[in-house]
């Protein structure tokens, strides 16, 4: 194939997005170094004023609980920025083995459709994951603007307290500077959001892929039963059928391999920085929801923590599927292989079929930390424990 995999539809967007952030495999040195730098520093800079703001207000839990619910979502950005460079010989061969992948099968236009198809879905996850990102940054860079805008709108005698989107202290008049700290937050925020944006959705990416190679598994397998149902006829076609039907099913269990080294791939890459995020998020959401309630009758501040807990939330649910999609998919190969007529293949053939029904018994699956399995179920129980961390922090207020 000519034309970079990673340049045509349903993958340009995720280089785009990588690229920014300086975390390409294959940019050049100096913007490796330098754009992940920047975004790290731009996480970094919010600190300072934060923690002197801290320690301006010790002994206050609700205003403590709001800087600390934006240094969690720094923090966990800053990780997945650091972890996604220091992991970039994982990311560089997860990107050759898709170049790989398409270009292996470029000749097989019924495969190439298998990958086109989750590569499609992949970009949509993208689109909506970025979409919910900046949507949420957005949001709660706009909630402070308010009274500006209603100033203007609906003018009062006097003018309405100025709004600041973090708890800051810049050792400054913050009225008098008040435009420029606002432009500081609002570069934090994006930067910030790019980060989310970017690594998670390329994170989903890399797992419709592995799911494309166990549908890619399963196609051969039944590629491999049809061999050998045609009618009856001489002995040449018949061994002829069993001999193709051998090899489809060869084929078959070197594409289950591949698929469980790729999801393998992607859980080295990704497992120990999915646990701190996993970590964060259940505090981030826990502190939001108490600073809701707190905030129940101030309708701006309460919709930006709604907008917090509802971005968090999605994030949760974004990584979660993506761990169910995998789980199904390769559990899937065993289905395949106890529904296909067995007792018709030839003897050489019935033991691979052993080996590949031995291995699909264990079905892949993606951890945090090699801890927690990623599937629809340990999601609702984080949001229990979320829950749980949340009347925690309640009671400290009382």
């Amino acid at each position: 194939m000519e034309k970079d995999i990673f340049s045509t539809r349903n993958y340009r967007l995720n280089q785009i997005f990588m690229r920014i952030l300086g975390v390409w495999p294959e940019q050049s040195l100096a913007a490796r170094i330098l754009l992940p730098s920047f975004f790290v520093f731009m996480n970094l800079s919010l600190y300072i004023p934060e923690l002197r703001q801290l320690n301006n207000i010790r002994g206050d839990i609700d205003r403590t609980m709001e800087i600390l619910t934006s240094c969690t979502v720094m923090s966990g950005s800053t990780i997945m920025v650091i972890n996604t460079a220091v992991k970039s010989t994982e990311i560089f061969q997860l990107i050759k083995w898709v170049r790989r992948d398409w270009e292996s099968l470029a000749n097989n236009p019924q495969l190439i459709a298998v990958l086109d198809k989750y590569a499609a879905e992949g970009r949509q996850k993208t689109i909506i994951h970025a979409v919910m990102m900046y949507g949420g940054g957005t949001a709660f860079f706009c909630l402070p603007l308010t009274p500006m805008v209603l100033n203007v709108v609906l003018p009062l005698n006097e003018s309405r307290p100025k709004k600041f989107m973090y708890g800051t202290d810049y050792g400054v008049d913050g009225l008098e500077y008040y435009y420029w700290i606002l432009f500081h937050s609002c570069i934090v925020t994006y930067t910030c959001m790019a980060v989310f944006a970017g690594i998670d959705s390329v994170f989903a990416v890399w797992v419709q892929h592995c799911c494309a190679l166990f549908e890619v598994a399963g196609y051969y397998l039944k590629r491999g039963v049809e061999k050998l149902d045609v009618p009856p006829c001489d002995k040449e076609t018949i061994r002829a059928g069993e001999d193709e039907a051998f090899t489809n099913l060869r084929f078959c269990i070197q594409q289950h391999q591949a698929a469980i080294h790729f999801a393998d791939l992607i859980e080295s890459a990704y497992t120990m920085v999915t646990a701190l995020v996993l970590g964060m998020s259940m505090i981030l959401m826990s502190m939001s929801g108490v600073l809701f309630v707190i905030q129940i009758h101030n309708t701006d501040e309460a919709l930006r923590y709604v907008t917090v807990v509802s971005c968090v939330l999605y994030h949760l649910y974004h990584h979660t599927v993506s761990g169910q999609d995998l789980i199904n998919h390769s559990s899937q190969i065993s289905e395949y292989a106890y529904e296909c007529d067995w007792y018709d293949f030839p003897p050489k053939a019935q033991k691979l079929l052993v080996f590949i029904i031995a291995r699909a018994q264990r079905p892949c699956f993606l951890t945090a930390g090699k801890v927690y399995e990623i599937n629809m179920h340990n999601f609702s129980e984080v949001v229990k424990t979320s829950i749980s961390y949340f009347t925690m922090f309640s009671s400290l207020r009382e």
